[in-house]
């Protein structure tokens, strides 16, 4: 006789659980939290920069233009993200002031 379903995890069981591992996790270390927020936005201007910058350029068709500004917002603008991302994230935690 099989299980019934309700005991099953399946895969729904496991995401739920990976979720709220890492909520427990990101809740224990808020000090962490404010610098993972930092960073993410990071990445956000980054990829918003691309598209404000790039897409009126695909739209008016100059293409020469377009190549160029891709080739300078491509891999050095993606390594200076990845660069601060990791500063930010290696910098050191804030002192504890709650004087424990």
């Amino acid at each position: 006789m099989s299980k019934p379903i309700a005991t099953d995890p399946g895969i729904d069981g496991l995401a739920s659980s990976a979720v709220e591992s890492a909520r427990a996790l990101i809740n224990e270390s808020t000090p962490n939290l404010k610098r993972y927020d930092k960073a993410s936005w990071i990445w956000v201007a980054m990829f918003f920069s691309r598209i404000a910058v790039q897409y009126p350029i695909y739209k008016s068709g100059n293409v020469n233009l377009l190549g160029t500004v891709s080739l300078a917002m491509g891999y050095p603008l993606f390594f200076a993200a990845a660069y601060f991302t990791w500063a930010i994230i290696k910098s050191e935690p804030p002192a504890d002031r709650s004087g424990n």
